[in-house]
């Protein structure tokens, strides 16, 4: 596969535990910044994605009761717009969780058993740091849709203030 265009594109993922028994991310902010490197059309980042909030809810430790435990999954989309190209592949890469390295870890040391993970839009599980599968696009717009929910590495999980960053990147084939 030739790569011939690469955007990358930081999401910065805040998550916050109040109190020992509720955690929560309020105002999640995925911020895009993109770099670019031109070597043939591709697609341009649409201006409603290029700053996304994507909230992933109030979330009981207590519902994270085994090894495992997912929250609910969170929507959120990039939109494409421009686009000159058949396919696309994405990545979301970034460090990953001490207890599974297909999530995303969170900052917080006390919070090492919560990691994040990422689904396409059929559900298909996206490992973090690995080249996803393609996608075919249209010419012109395109959205791309995507999940993300909490999963526990660890049967009991503790509070406090986490920050997590991952970084999109899609490959033009």
């Amino acid at each position: 596969m030739n790569i011939y265009k690469k955007i990358v594109a930081f999401f910065t993922i805040f998550i916050t535990l109040y109190s020992p028994c509720v955690f929560s991310i309020e105002n999640t902010h995925a911020k895009i910044e993109l770099y670019l490197e031109v070597e043939e059309s591709g697609c341009i980042v649409s201006p409603e994605s290029e700053e996304l909030i994507v909230d992933l809810g109030v979330w009981s430790t207590k519902e994270f009761k085994y090894i495992g435990s997912q929250s609910s999954k969170t929507h959120f989309k990039i939109g494409l717009e421009e686009c000159q190209t058949d396919n696309v592949s994405i990545m979301f890469s970034g460090k990953a969780s001490s207890f599974n390295k297909d999530y995303l870890a969170v900052d917080n040391e006390n919070l090492s058993g919560i990691g994040i993970e990422f689904y396409d839009q059929d559900g298909t599980f996206l490992a973090l740091n690995k080249l996803g599968p393609s996608i075919k696009l249209n010419d012109g717009s395109n959205i791309l849709n995507y999940y993300a929910n909490y999963i526990s590495g660890e049967e009991k999980i503790q509070s406090g203030v986490a920050n997590a960053i991952m970084t999109f990147g899609l490959y033009y084939d």
